[in-house]
């Protein structure tokens, strides 16, 4: 599975679409079975593994570098950042609803580390997702219920043993989680956007 992303207006997109397919298609034929289109700029492909096993990985790569160039629209041009998901059938999935939720969850890991990269779903990621999603829910309802706290550190002078300052540290104790660390929920507040009413 994968996005071309762009953000431009829509009769920009479209055209931008329209290209983008035509060099897919090119770079997929005689390979893939068949490439959909299936819905704002995502696109399937489904290649038979027998033929191609082991060689996923080169043709994101190709397909990552046939859209590298700018789309030209009218006197405009348009750069795409594809973001690839891979997954196999069945090790990854047995049904096609699987195999495109897990296609994107890998999709959404190539998003993640920057775009214009591709990524192999792994179950490591449908772990990692769901505890993304934990922490998100549970610090939702934290922000609510008063469970984040702000701890004062005092920052001391070396040399003097003076008092020089405070540190202020947010600290989150859930009442089934127990203390959660400051790496594991901020990185999702800042994600989130729940930074902001956190303050």
């Amino acid at each position: 599975m994968g996005e071309p992303t762009n953000d431009g207006p829509y009769s920009f997109w479209t055209a931008d679409v329209e290209q983008a397919a035509a060099r897919l298609a090119a770079i997929l034929h005689g390979v893939a079975l068949t490439l959909s289109a299936l819905y704002l700029g995502r696109y399937i492909s489904k290649i038979p593994l027998a033929a191609l096993a082991g060689l996923l990985c080169v043709i994101a790569v190709r397909l990552i570098e046939v859209l590298r160039p700018a789309f030209p629209i009218n006197e405009y041009e348009l750069h795409v950042s594809p973001s690839i998901g891979i997954c196999v059938y069945p090790q990854d999935g047995d049904t096609a609803e699987t195999l495109l939720m897990n296609a994107d969850t890998a999709m959404y890991q190539a998003k993640a580390a920057g775009r214009n990269g591709y990524h192999c779903f792994t179950r490591e990621l449908t772990q990692r997702a769901a505890r993304h999603y934990q922490l998100e829910t549970a610090l939702r309802n934290a922000i609510g219920r008063d469970e984040l706290r702000l701890n004062y550190q005092p920052l001391v002078d070396g040399n003097s043993g003076r008092l020089c300052g405070m540190e202020v540290l947010l600290r989150w104790h859930h009442p089934t989680m127990g203390t959660v660390p400051p790496g594991q929920f901020i990185p999702v507040a800042e994600e989130t956007g729940l930074i902001v009413p956190i303050g």
